[in-house]
């Protein structure tokens, strides 16, 4: 910075501070911009890893979180009614399923 400073001085020591600014600017941006973008991109990859992790534990959280809620909600049936009847109306509704989605395919997808 000091030698930018030395060596612009000199030259435009008749120009005012508003003029002179952005070029002073621009000569401390065009030396220190790829250190600069260097350390702010490895002091970021922690923080983006973090949040990265943060995303995945949310995603698989939330996952087991819904397997639970239906397992449960099954245990409760079964106990109300019995585990044959249960089981019994789940082929029923899964059968269901499948025959519409066959249905719904288009003749190419067959």
């Amino acid at each position: 910075m000091r030698l930018a400073v030395a060596e612009a001085v000199p030259k435009l020591a008749h120009k005012s501070l508003q003029e002179l600014l952005p070029r002073l600017l621009a000569r401390v941006a065009e030396r220190f911009s790829v250190p600069v973008t260097a350390k702010i991109g490895s002091q970021a990859a922690p923080g983006i890893g973090g949040a990265a992790g943060a995303l995945i534990n949310l995603a698989f959280v939330n996952h087991f979180e819904r397997k639970a809620l239906g397992h449960f909600r099954m245990r409760r049936l079964e106990r109300a009614y019995g585990a044959p009847e249960i089981e019994a109306r789940y082929e029923a509704l899964r059968l269901d399923w499948l025959r519409s989605r066959q249905h719904s395919r288009p003749a190419s997808a067959a």
